[in-house]
Formats: C-alpha cells, sequence, structure tokens
C-alpha cells in the first residue's frame, strides 16, 4: 500500500473519504468542487482501488492538501475501510469520486445536527440525481415526507429496510458509531451501504437535512447490467434481512413486515431485469411475486 500523508496543524473536525477507481476526469471535478465547499477543519483522505489511470497525478495537482492511498483492488467498501481508518475526524463524510458536494448550507446543517445529539450516528440528505451530460434528471430524498427530522433509529427501519434510499454521498457519519457497529463488508458484492445503514438504525438515531447536499451521477452502467444483476441483488437482500432478523428486537418490531419485504425484493429484481432487457427473467420474478 502507497501512502501520502500532507499533515494538518490541528487535528480535523471532518474526514472526507473518497473511494476511486479510475475516472480521473470525474474525480478532478470531485475535487474542483469539494475545494469550494471543504472547511479549514476538514481532512480529505482519496483511496486509489488500483487504478490503472494516475490517479495520484490528478490528487496531487488537483487537491495537494488531500492524503493519497494507493492499495491492490478491492472494491468500494474495501476502500471506504482503508480510508476510515486512515481518517483522523470525529466525523466520517463519504463522496464517491464521480459524485460531488454542492454549496450551501446543508453540509453545516448536517453537523450542526450531529453535534446537537450525540445518539445520531448519522445523517443524510438530498441528493440531485444528474446524468453522464450532467443534466438534472431529479431529487433523491427521504421518503417520510418534507423536512428535517431526527428519528430513533429503528423506527427508521420501517422504510430503509425496502431499500437504500440514502445516496452515499449525502451522509455524514459519527466516527464513534462506526467503531461501535463495524466498517463496510467486504463479502456482499452490492449493497455494501445499505447494510451499514441498518446496522448504524440498529443502535443510533438517524438524521435528514432536507437539503441539496450532492449532486449524484447516475451511468448508464448502472442501470443495464444483465440477468446476474438482478439475482445478485436478490441473494444480497435476503441474505441482509435474514441475519438482521437473527436480532430479537428487530423481529419482534418487524416480523409482520416479512412477506411484504420479500415480495418487494422479487419486484425490484423483476424491475432491474427489465431494465436490463432480460424479458423471461423479468416475468419469472414476477411471476415468484405473484405466488408469494
Amino acid at each position: 500500500m502507497e501512502v501520502t500523508y500532507p499533515r494538518m496543524s490541528t487535528e480535523p473536525r471532518v474526514s472526507v473519504i473518497i473511494p476511486c477507481f479510475n475516472r480521473a476526469h470525474l474525480l478532478r471535478e470531485c475535487l474542483l468542487s469539494l475545494s469550494e465547499v471543504a472547511s479549514p477543519d476538514w481532512e480529505v483522505i482519496v483511496v486509489d482501488d488500483g487504478s490503472t489511470e494516475n490517479i495520484r497525478s490528478v490528487v496531487e495537482t488537483t487537491m495537494p492538501t488531500a492524503r493519497y492511498i494507493r492499495q491492490d483492488n478491492q472494491g468500494a467498501g474495501a476502500a471506504r475501510n482503508t480510508g476510515i481508518k486512515a481518517a483522523r475526524g470525529r466525523y466520517i463524510r463519504f463522496l464517491d469520486s464521480d459524485d460531488y458536494l454542492l454549496p450551501g448550507e446543508g453540509l453545516q446543517a448536517q453537523l450542526d445536527l450531529m453535534e446537537a445529539d450525540p445518539e445520531i450516528g448519522l445523517v443524510y440528505g438530498q441528493s440531485i440525481k444528474v446524468n453522464r451530460l450532467g443534466k438534472n434528471t431529479g431529487v433523491r430524498r427521504s421518503p417520510w415526507g418534507t423536512g428535517d427530522y431526527v428519528r430513533d433509529g429503528l423506527e427508521e427501519m420501517s422504510k430503509l429496510l425496502f431499500y437504500s434510499y440514502m445516496t452515499t454521498s449525502t451522509t455524514l457519519v459519527r466516527r464513534a458509531a462506526l467503531e461501535d457497529v463495524g466498517l463496510f463488508r467486504v463479502d456482499l458484492p452490492t449493497g455494501e451501504d445499505w447494510e451499514l445503514w441498518l446496522r448504524i438504525a440498529r443502535r443510533y438515531k438517524v438524521g435528514y437535512i432536507d437539503l441539496p447536499i450532492s449532486f449524484y451521477r447516475v451511468h448508464p452502467e448502472s442501470i443495464t447490467g444483465g440477468k446476474s444483476q438482478a439475482e445478485q441483488m436478490l441473494r444480497v437482500h435476503r441474505r441482509v434481512l435474514d441475519e438482521l432478523f437473527s436480532d430479537p428486537k428487530v423481529t419482534d418490531l418487524y416480523a409482520h413486515m416479512l412477506p411484504e419485504l420479500y415480495l418487494d425484493i422479487e419486484l425490484r429484481a423483476a424491475h432491474s431485469a427489465w431494465r436490463s432487457l432480460q424479458p423471461k427473467e423479468c416475468r419469472r420474478y414476477t411471476l415468484r411475486a405473484l405466488m408469494s
């Protein structure tokens, strides 16, 4: 592992962790936008997950104050874990290399909310969806309606059990919460962020700021894939739910929802197969949903 450590004169309050695998031009955009919104008490850590492009050069020329770490390719979850272990801030802000943070009140509002209540483990916010041309295609926000909130994590799970509506690049997480519940799982091929948010919600309050926090770039490859993508999603979600419901507290609260949750998994697999131009697989998942 190759590490470059520019040092700060004081300990940072927020550590921004950016996992990166190629897409150097998008990382440059990400870092340029970050330099416009970052506070002096932030540190930025870029984890190069075995890129074939010269990511180090992009970091050094665009944001020389950032800390650069290179590792063998292990996936985004493992790269975020490397960044967490190197971080020194009390709060961890995750930012994907193809997204970028937005100026405005949202970033500070998240931090203020976190600092006002030590029982909050995670605060998320709105993300503005953009396509590969940078065109705004919609807003991803809380399913609970409009307005800021702080909610008991187990209550938050009544919706979070269905799907991950928390865009990773809008999340601010208390470092102590990660030390308590653990880091991203590297044994899951997808959904490792959703699984971590569920673990945090089991033990901590969850906050939401109803303001734009980041631009979230939607790539064509994120909605194409094939049969294996739908199957992979289905297997992972079933596995995570099975593990989660081994907790008696979760079972007591939400056992009545299990049929609906498993039905929803089949329907989302059908939708994924349909978007991937797999009509036979779409029909198979839909029939399984109807028979469940």
